[in-house]
């Protein structure tokens, strides 16, 4: 999915750069000869085209993402649902902010598979 993605993540990253610098250059108070500030209606049609950009790439990881989980087994599923019991009583017993140490964290060094 990376891979396939790759271009959209740099055009995300790309457009980014560029609004980025505009409020940089507008604290920085480095505008264009003539220029007060930004222009409002600029600014939101470019971030609008920027946030096009990012729903694309969330609709196309939240597709792949739904085709993994419909194919998962009934031995996986299980398999999953024991994690989260694990991972919630984990985080459940943890303080907020706290480090969980490497030796806390639920075993899984086997994958289960239906084969």
């Amino acid at each position: 999915m990376a891979n396939t993605q790759a271009e959209l993540v740099d055009a995300y990253g790309y457009k980014r750069f560029v609004l980025i610098k505009a409020f940089k250059r507008l604290l920085d108070k480095d505008l264009p000869d003539g220029a007060t500030g930004l222009d409002k209606s600029a600014v939101t049609e470019f971030t609008g085209d920027l946030y096009e950009v990012d729903a694309e790439i969330s609709y196309h990881r939240a597709t792949v993402l739904g085709g993994i989980v419909t194919e998962l087994t009934d031995a996986q599923k299980t398999e999953l649902a024991e994690l989260r019991v694990e991972f919630d009583t984990l985080f459940e017993n943890t303080e907020q902010g706290e480090t969980i140490a490497s030796e806390d964290w639920p075993d899984r060094t086997t994958v289960q598979t239906d084969e």
